[in-house]
């Protein structure tokens, strides 16, 4: 962390980069929505207040108010990203039990009007790849990692993150190193007909944490997306 401040030399607050959605939990592998949560470990309940050392300039040059106009990701931010973080940066994502063996891609988000179903906010699109969103945490830290990706477009990468099942394996590699994480909770949030109340319970899923965890994030089901399937890993003590 420490590094990352000397990089980007101030502070960049970001409220709740999240599409806000009613926590309808599952267990890990879940089979209904209604069905109750199994994970072995409770979630601590975060601050919803995302605070990171960036660059606050060069991240509000490409964090605006004008949505992306294609499906595939920004320019610029992978060369700031690089920038500020270099060898640190995820480079790769594998899941085994999934088949998943994919590049990984900073991205960033975009404000937009909206009926508030999705909070405001709008992330880019990775592409074909993962995206990890630049002002979420990185392997080497604590805090949360936000990775997602699209369950319906280009390569369908994360279209059956919520096959996973608690003890399975996500592997992240940097150029220096892989990181080992293990599933402990998949859960699956609609996004339709919620009150304020659960949309602030959504936000702290993706605000930043104590503690390190990868958090994975696509739609769902395919044909409609009218749901998020979000999937909670640690650190693998293994």
């Amino acid at each position: 962390m420490e590094k990352r401040k000397k990089q980007a030399g101030i502070i960049f607050r970001v409220t709740a980069l999240v599409l806000p959605c009613t926590l309808l939990f599952s267990g890990c592998q879940p089979s209904s929505i209604s069905e109750a949560v199994t994970g072995d470990t409770e979630l601590p309940q975060p601050s919803i207040q995302i605070t990171h050392a960036v660059n606050v300039e060069a991240v509000e040059s490409l964090i605006t108010s004008t949505p992306a106009p294609t499906l595939l990701p920004p320019p610029g931010i992978s060369d700031l990203a690089n920038e500020l973080f270099g060898e640190r940066l995820i480079k790769q994502i594998s899941i085994p039990a999934l088949h998943i063996d994919s590049a990984v891609t900073t991205m960033g988000w975009k404000t937009k009007n909206t009926n508030g179903e999705d909070g405001g906010l709008e992330w880019d699109s990775p592409g074909p790849d993962v995206g990890w969103v630049i002002t979420s945490a990185l392997p080497d830290e604590s805090g949360n990692i936000l990775l997602y990706g699209h369950n319906n477009l280009f390569t369908e990468v994360f279209k059956k993150i919520g096959n996973l099942k608690c003890g399975d394996k996500i592997y992240l590699q940097t150029s220096n190193r892989e990181w080992v994480y293990e599933v402990q909770q998949v859960i699956k949030i609609a996004i339709r007909g919620t009150n304020e109340e659960q949309r602030e319970d959504y936000k702290k899923y993706m605000a930043q944490t104590q503690d390190q965890r990868l958090t994975l994030i696509s739609c769902w089901p395919p044909i409609s997306n009218t749901h998020r399937i979000i999937v909670i890993a640690r650190p693998s003590q293994k």
